[in-house]
């Protein structure tokens, strides 16, 4: 927001590690979330870090609405119901950006694993796949949230259109079909990883009664598919005036006929036709391809936080041009998306990493641009904080 950035220092990935976090569990509080001021690009600042209830580990919940000067989390590894915070970060009175100040700090029930605004800034949606519930939680008044609506489905990432009415959901297959499983569908599994699109128009206008089980809130149309699992994400753009959702797999699915697991990556939806959205490309690289995959697995990468993807962002939701992607060991791929069914690799950039590092780079961020500078802001796990410009001036667009 502005000249600042917020990102979790995390409880179980303080040191780098990728290894021995249990979702849902009791951990000592720790970690917090860095606030850095960036005013100057190539010096980043951390002002403070925020320890209340929800910023002690925000996972993937950390979400700025920029209509409002907001910032929001919610919790997943503190012991107790899950909390929801909101913090001011607009220019003010002796504040600025790298000064947020506390608005609330309030319990929703449920422990929240990812979260996200709708545009107007009204409301702030909390979930995850530890939680049976998605749950909407209202914060017209910052100063006192409260939970508006539980929706009976738990989901991954989610994303939610321009007018507020409609939620793009992340529905992820879990191989046993338990909350908490990560484990990839087996090859006998139904397909129920991939996009849902649901219709929360009630929780928008507030016409439903308040703190209402809308389960599974008006599934309008859905897509889902086997080569990927533990859907994570999803981006609603429009390009040259047509709908679509850009979507990532956090996970591989197992291929037919007993072959190797395939990365499912992203993925670019056309949804012009809600009720019947349809998957028109996807976002690989050459490593990502399913005959490589004796490659991956002789390198350690054969499913996991390894070549699989986490998060996409785009500069903004109309004709965004490109889209960003985090692809953990593979850092931050560009794709040129101006036409959407034949997307194209334009950039890339790998942190470096030290010495004692395993010699990858778990990049795994959104990822925030910067257009009249040309640069990217990201978080890697192990060497934290970056700034980045693009070079050859392969971005911003110029014709």
């Amino acid at each position: 927001y502005e000249d600042c950035a917020y990102y979790g220092l995390g409880v179980a990935f303080a040191n780098g590690s990728t290894t021995g976090f249990v979702p849902g569990s009791p951990v000592v509080p720790a970690g917090g979330t860095a606030v850095v001021d960036v005013s100057d690009p190539t010096n980043p600042v951390q002002t403070i870090t925020l320890n209340t209830p929800a910023m002690i580990d925000p996972w993937e919940s950390l979400k700025v609405n920029e209509k409002r000067g907001l910032l929001a989390g919610s919790s997943l590894s503190i012991e107790g119901p899950g909390y929801v915070d909101i913090y001011d970060i607009k220019p003010g009175f002796a504040t600025d950006c790298s000064t947020p100040v506390l608005m609330s700090s309030a319990p929703v029930g449920t422990v929240g694993h990812e979260g996200e605004w709708a545009p107007d800034g009204m409301t702030y949606y909390s979930s995850g796949f530890i939680s049976p519930n998605t749950t909407a939680v209202d914060v017209t008044n910052p100063y006192a949230t409260k939970t508006i609506a539980i929706i009976n489905d738990g989901i991954h990432g989610l994303s939610v259109s321009e007018d507020g009415t409609r939620l793009y959901a992340a529905e992820f297959a879990r191989g046993s079909n338990e909350i908490g499983d990560m484990s990839p569908p087996t090859e006998g599994d139904d397909a129920t990883n991939g996009l849902e699109i649901w219709d929360v128009g009630g929780i928008q206008t507030r016409s439903h009664a308040a703190t209402t089980t809308v389960a599974p809130s008006h599934v309008i149309g859905s897509v889902y598919w086997k080569d990927g699992a533990v859907a994570q994400m999803t981006i609603p753009v429009s390009i040259a005036g047509k709908p679509y959702v850009i979507f990532i797999d956090e996970g591989g699915g197992v291929a037919e006929e007993g072959q190797p697991q395939s990365p499912g990556m992203a993925r670019i939806i056309d949804v012009s036709d809600e009720a019947n959205p349809v998957v028109i490309s996807k976002l690989k690289n050459e490593i990502n391809m399913l005959e490589h995959a004796d490659l991956r697995e002789a390198d350690g990468g054969a499913s996991g936080f390894t070549y699989q993807g986490h998060y996409c962002s785009v500069p903004q939701r109309e004709d965004p041009g490109i889209v960003a992607c985090s692809y953990f060991w593979q850092g931050i791929r560009v794709f040129d998306i101006r036409d959407p069914h034949h997307p194209k690799e334009i950039a890339y950039f790998i942190p470096p990493l030290d010495e004692d590092d395993d010699g990858r780079a778990h990049t795994s961020s959104q990822i925030r641009f910067v257009e009249e500078r040309g640069e990217m802001w990201f978080t890697n796990q192990n060497t934290g904080f970056h700034v980045v410009r693009f070079t050859n001036g392969v971005w911003p667009f110029r014709d």
